[in-house]
């Protein structure tokens, strides 16, 4: 008997008096970022290649670089724990990882964020705000981006005279204030949350907590202008789990728009096929085409069109 997964995504796009504004958060495990290794830098370059381009999905279990996409927004609390003991290694809840992973100091959750505005904004005027459901709200924290420059993790592009994107006269915003040199497109590999572990003592402790409140985190990030206006608003919530058999096995979507193209990654098993399908309201679906896993798909949309993706893997 055949049965279905089902994995949903929508692509979110608000039109204020202040031109279309549309934002996309992508949620990963990433390494790190205070191991002494390279990790860090190249998953962050290969995640905000993947906002930019779709694509580059890489194996965590060979490669503690690769960008990933979480299943259904679900991560293993393994992947989102630290060590920040000097000395003390960790990767995937192994205090003594193999030795691709020597050097390791464990992982976090990160929440990617991509903006896009029909015209230009500040970057530093975009607010973001971390919750956990569970009793000591452990995630908590909020901020902006108020104060900082443009660096290889905010990095931006403005459309030039022409008002356009992806032509000739597209300018990279790479350095200067994001409260003064504004841009068009604001991609970010955006803020990380974890559990901090130096010792499988402590780990287990986690665990503990873990399975018994099965909290989730959700970040929302607003950008707002100058004058603190809101003009938009974008959430995502990540559950987290203690147990491998908790983790779906369905793929993730990814969306990004350009233009009147968008471009969806299903981020499945490269062995699984997919139906990716579309709808406008939820009840009406159309198929787009079968798909394995890792694909890219590019379909074209009307200017102001609201959009659903769905992908079906069948299951023997």
């Amino acid at each position: 008997m055949k049965k279905y997964i089902v994995i949903l995504a929508a692509l979110l796009i608000v039109t204020p008096s202040f031109g279309q504004i549309s934002m996309r958060i992508v949620a990963s495990a990433a390494p790190n970022s205070d191991a002494p290794t390279e990790a860090w830098p190249n998953y962050r370059d290969a995640g905000l290649r993947h906002m930019a381009e779709g694509g580059f999905i890489g194996d965590r279990g060979s490669n503690p670089a690769a960008f990933t996409l979480l299943s259904n927004d679900v991560i293993h609390l393994d992947d989102m724990t630290v060590s920040t003991t000097s000395g003390v290694k960790l990767w995937r809840g192994n205090f003594s990882p193999g030795e691709a992973f020597a050097g390791e100091m464990g992982g976090r959750l990160h929440f990617f964020l991509e903006v896009e505005s029909t015209n230009s904004f500040l970057p530093g005027y975009i607010t973001w705000q971390i919750s956990s459901s569970d009793p000591a709200n452990i995630f908590i924290h909020s901020g902006s981006y108020s104060g900082l420059e443009y660096s290889l993790s905010r990095r931006g592009v403005s459309y030039g005279a022409d008002g356009r994107p992806n032509t000739f006269d597209d300018v990279p915003a790479l350095t200067g204030s994001l409260n003064s040199v504004g841009a068009n497109i604001y991609r970010t590999s955006g803020r990380g949350v974890g559990f901090v572990a130096n010792s499988a003592a402590e780990f287990e402790e986690i665990r503990t907590y873990v399975r018994t409140h099965r909290p989730t985190v959700t970040i929302t990030y607003r950008v707002h202008n100058a004058n603190g206006t809101l003009l938009a608003s974008a959430s995502k919530t990540v559950r987290i789990v203690a147990d491998a058999g908790e983790i779906p096995t369905a793929a993730n979507l990814s969306i990004r728009k350009n233009g009147r193209q968008v471009m969806v990654t299903v981020g499945g098993n490269s062995q699984t096929q997919y139906q990716l399908q579309t709808s406008g309201n939820l009840r009406n679906w159309s198929t787009l085409g079968t798909f394995s896993g890792g694909s890219v798909v590019t379909n074209s949309i009307l200017t102001h069109q609201m959009l659903f993706y769905r992908a079906l893997a069948t299951v023997q």
